[in-house]
């Protein structure tokens, strides 16, 4: 093929299902559920804070006139700073929402971790200021530990959605409470052991209730945003094939309208002047052929797209398979004036030979389609890094980067408003764009790698890179 000037563009097909736009890898399910529950745990961001800084104002309020003044002054100021942190790094996270990738939440979490275990640590404190202190009448007592209660048990809200962060503030929570309840208990020392086991126990058991729950909070938010994206994508895929087949309708509608409409006028033609049949019966033929295509290729794709069709693996000579495929193109090409070149290694390998050549033959015809009178395709097969290759070359009018990825969509037919003109008109009266979209499905069957490189103007190489080992060519 001629070397061309302009840097060529290449894209590495990557196959899938018919709804290949909507279909998305563990990875990407596992990143969409996260971001969802981050969604909702950042929904209460203002609310957590906000309730953060009630309920501190709160002990401090009910405790002023019995607890050290001091303390309490300490405490509401800690409580302040935690306040003014998190509004300080956590708002600026729920408006501008900054955790869509796993990059980011990952980046997110590690940001926010030192402020929750900071907010755990300073919620297992209060019992330092109110707890078996003798100024502190019982009732003042027990109105503080519930306020703090309250917040042990938020958990059960909206933080349970993150357990990396989840995790952190409960353990940060009650170990921080355990530990100031034993200096409190080591300042007393008229409590009895069995008293002191008692009140140590019970912020243990609370603590696996806590991470219990926590943990079935979590499991139940994510298995209803498992579902919801679920829900979203078969809708997606609903409107997808009723797009495609309203697509699919149309565009058969239209394309059929025309062979048919100039078969009725060649046959009303030649009834009326059979003196003509020799001038209209390849008239008549041809237009029929180009029907029988166009039919071939609805049936074809409607098979593929209902699971209907399937392959049948054997030992292949791709020799042999290229050779028969110049002997129904090269005709075609000739009459075109284009040149049909094969060559090709005696290569074996283990695929359906009837799937594949369907496969090379769609890219002979694009070629063919799309090829301007006086200029060669080449069609060969080679090994390349150990992979067996097929290749179709050609030097038509190319694709624009722009549309490299939209080729083997369905339907879609390449700009060609710069075309010869040649072009444009056998483009406009040959198909109906399912040719590629065929050859990306049965490749995607096949287990087929495509790469596609184009330089615009110059031409295109489509290469197809087949699974397995090349053997030795068969005998």
């Amino acid at each position: 093929m001629t070397a061309t000037a302009a840097t060529p563009t290449v894209a590495r097909v990557n196959l899938g299902s018919p709804t290949a736009a909507l279909a998305h890898g563990p990875a990407d399910d596992e990143t969409a559920v996260r971001r969802d529950l981050i969604e909702q745990f950042m929904g209460d961001s203002a609310l957590r804070m906000w309730m953060s800084l009630a309920s501190t104002l709160g002990i401090v309020a009910i405790a002023w006139n019995y607890a050290d003044r001091r303390s309490l002054l300490a405490w509401l100021a800690a409580g302040v700073a935690v306040f003014v942190g998190f509004w300080i790094v956590e708002r600026p996270y729920q408006r501008s929402r900054r955790y869509a990738n796993a990059q980011d939440q990952q980046r997110m979490l590690r940001v926010l971790a030192p402020l929750y275990l900071a907010r755990g640590m300073y919620w297992g404190t209060p019992l330092l200021l109110f707890f078996m202190v003798d100024t502190v009448p019982r009732p003042v007592q027990t109105g503080c530990a519930l306020i703090a209660l309250a917040m042990t048990s938020e958990p059960l809200a909206s933080l349970a959605l993150v357990p990396r962060l989840c995790r952190l503030a409960t353990h940060a929570l009650f170990g921080t409470s355990i530990l100031c309840f034993l200096w409190r208990v080591a300042q007393r020392h008229g409590l009895h052991v069995d008293q002191t086991f008692l009140f140590v126990l019970i912020p243990f058991i609370h603590w696996g209730l806590m991470a219990r729950l926590s943990e079935r909070v979590y499991r139940n938010h994510r298995k209803m945003c498992v579902l919801q994206l679920e829900l979203v994508r078969k809708e997606q895929e609903a409107r997808h094939a009723i797009e495609v087949k309203n697509r699919l309708l149309a565009t058969a509608a239209h394309d059929i309208r025309q062979p048919v409409s100039a078969l009725s006028l060649l046959t009303h033609h030649l009834v009326h002047h059979p003196d003509m049949h020799l001038e209209l019966a390849p008239k008549i033929a041809q237009v029929s052929a180009s029907l029988n295509q166009l039919f071939d290729a609805l049936f074809e794709h409607s098979a593929l797209e209902s699971g209907a069709v399937s392959v049948a693996m054997q030992d292949v000579d791709l020799g042999h398979l290229l050779d028969s495929l110049r002997v129904e193109f090269e005709p075609q090409a000739g009459v075109r004036g284009i040149a049909l070149r094969v060559r090709s290694l005696r290569l074996g390998v283990r695929t359906d030979p009837m799937r594949l050549r369907r496969i090379v033959g769609n890219l002979l015809s694009n070629a063919l389609k799309y090829s301007p009178p006086d200029r060669s395709i080449l069609l060969t097969a080679r090994v390349r890094r150990g992979v067996p290759c097929v290749e179709v070359w050609d030097q038509g009018v190319g694709i624009p980067s722009r549309e490299l990825g939209n080729i083997f969509q369905a339907f879609y037919r390449v700009d060609l408003s710069e075309a010869h003109a040649e072009v444009r008109d056998r483009a406009r009266s040959d198909g109906i764009g399912l040719g590629l979209s065929i050859v990306a499905r049965l490749s995607q069957m096949m287990d087929i790698g495509i790469e596609v490189k184009s330089s615009l103007g110059r031409g295109t190489r489509i290469t197809l890179a087949l699974p397995g080992v090349a053997s030795a060519a068969l005998g």
